[in-house]
């Protein structure tokens, strides 16, 4: 009679107390094993280099390397089990082989994590522009309404205890769900998480179950990574697979770029959308914009009230409803939402006024065309002096929306074209190409971004805005194979400063 080949025990390193180990044929079905019966495990890594004894390894393929490369070094290095997706004729310690090794890890690294997902109610937000602001503005409103609310997204990890500045904007799975994990254990009951395009597309979430996923709109970005816009579209799509029963997408009926979308809401998923311009289930009407921000009537669920947010951009009135839209789905009376209205605050680097007088200084992240245009749009309905745009295009990035970035811009009054993370391309060369969609403006060009933006604001009078676009909240420039310092914020006050001095008016004249 053939024996059962016995659960093989991949043993903990700092073993949790009170945790048991995890059977990979409970978590991911369908799975077989090679050398044994089952596979428990505590630790998982991706990373061979990351392996210690008893570790179970992960390999999954990437978009340069392939994680069955590295099975011996993760051997080499302690590793007691490898998750596969071929069986691997040679190899010396037990497989689990799974048609997907990247989902099935996801699932693993959930469970181990305790499954916060269901302890947490998790927002994913995507779209092309805005999600750092809606998962802000989200972060801001629960607070506002006595509920905690951990962050993970472009500008900073929170998870209920630490705040860590954000690598990416959605992490590797591994720190994802470990991330969720700490704020299940910090009793955070919302989380807003920020989903990319490639984090979707890579399945580094695959198994997160959603209360909510808004999506903000669609337009031309990262083809370089999806080669198209429909590549692009349905990576994005694939977050409506991770909505939960019961759950909601929210959607902005004011994109074009999302019809269609509703039709293929899993069923059992209600439909929220959101609009500044039509009746929707949350909408804003009677919309007014000046220096100090914007005003409109609020509508959700039959009822109304005059709204102000201290922020300017029709745009992040699209923002802010999309975030009354989820707790408005999570049951928050409207009253209380619009209270908390009053405390909503934007991320850093988000058409942030690092210089208020004598003339206004913006900064701000937009890096595509679509949320150039929006940026530029804001600024010049807020001011009656000129708008004076500093901007470039980033290297080794989808040359194709180079030009559109160019059109864009081309609604400021001056155009400061200069450098933005150049990477190894010849800033001369990225410049030309976004020089090819500037019209009827006037256009300085100067590689050198500091130098940029000293010559906008010399240039700047009483009245005026520099709005400097393209990094909003980051810290470096990457040029060639170096990462360098530089704050656009901090550079901008700089400028002024050295304006202002006397002893630089005393040189000018």
């Amino acid at each position: 009679m053939a024996v059962k080949p016995a659960p093989i025990r991949v043993q903990a390193i700092a073993p949790r107390v009170g945790k048991t180990l995890v059977s990979l044929r409970r978590v991911v079905k369908g799975a077989s094993f090679v050398g044994c019966g089952d596979i428990g495990v505590e630790r998982v890594e991706e990373d061979s280099r990351q392996c210690v004894p008893g570790s179970l390894f992960a390999a999954i393929p990437g978009g340069t390397h392939d994680g069955h490369h590295y099975i011996g070094d993760a051997i080499a290095n302690g590793a007691s089990a490898v998750l596969t997706q071929r069986v691997l004729p040679d190899c010396p310690v037990p497989q689990c082989v799974v048609p997907q090794s990247r989902i099935a890890y996801s699932q693993l690294c959930a469970v181990l994590n305790g499954r916060p997902d269901r302890l947490v109610n998790v927002t994913g937000v995507t779209g092309t522009n805005g999600k750092t602001t809606v998962a802000w503005m989200l972060r801001s409103l629960w607070a506002a309404v006595g509920q905690k609310c951990g962050l993970i997204g472009t500008v900073e990890y929170d998870n209920g205890r630490d705040h860590a500045e954000a690598k990416l904007t959605t992490p590797e799975t591994k720190q994802f769900w470990s991330l969720l994990g700490e704020m299940s254990k910090q009793r955070v009951a919302h989380a807003a998480v920020e989903l990319s395009s490639q984090a979707l597309d890579q399945d580094r979430v695959a198994s997160l179950q959603l209360g909510a996923a808004v999506f903000t709109n669609i337009s031309q970005d990262h083809l370089d990574y999806h080669g198209s816009l429909e590549n692009y579209f349905e990576a994005k799509a694939k977050i409506l697979t991770n909505v939960r029963t019961g759950g909601s997408v929210i959607l902005n009926a004011d994109d074009s770029g999302l019809n269609g979308l509703v039709e293929r809401v899993p069923a059992g998923v209600n439909v929220i959308q959101y609009s500044t311009t039509q009746p929707a289930d949350v909408s804003a009407s009677n919309i007014t914009q000046d220096a100090n921000g914007v005003t409109f009537q609020l509508h959700c669920d039959g009822q109304c009230s005059e709204v102000t947010l201290p922020c300017i951009g029709q745009h992040n009135i699209s923002n802010a409803l999309a975030a009354v839209a989820v707790l408005h789905t999570a049951g928050v009376a409207f009253p209380q939402i619009v209270e908390a209205l009053n405390q909503i605050s934007l991320p850093p680097g988000r058409l942030d006024r690092v210089v208020r007088s004598p003339f206004e200084v913006i900064v701000d992240y937009a890096h595509t065309p679509d949320a150039l245009a929006h940026a530029i749009a804001a600024v010049k309905q807020s001011t009656a002096g000129k708008t004076l745009l500093v901007f470039g295009a980033g290297g080794d990035r989808d040359p194709g929306k180079r030009p559109l970035m160019g059109q864009a811009a081309s609604a400021a009054d001056v155009v400061f074209l200069t450098s933005d993370n150049p990477r190894t391309e010849d800033p001369s060369k990225i410049m030309q190409d976004v020089r090819a969609g500037i019209t009827g403006t006037n256009l300085i060009e100067e590689a050198d971004r500091t130098e940029a933006i000293r010559l906008a604001v010399c240039e700047a009078k009483t009245g005026d805005v520099v709005l400097i676009a393209g990094k909003g909240h980051e810290t470096v420039q990457i040029v060639g194979n170096q990462t360098l310092p530089h704050d656009d914020r901090v550079v901008a006050m700089r400028c002024v400063a050295e304006l202002e001095s006397p002893l630089i008016a005393n040189k000018a004249a």
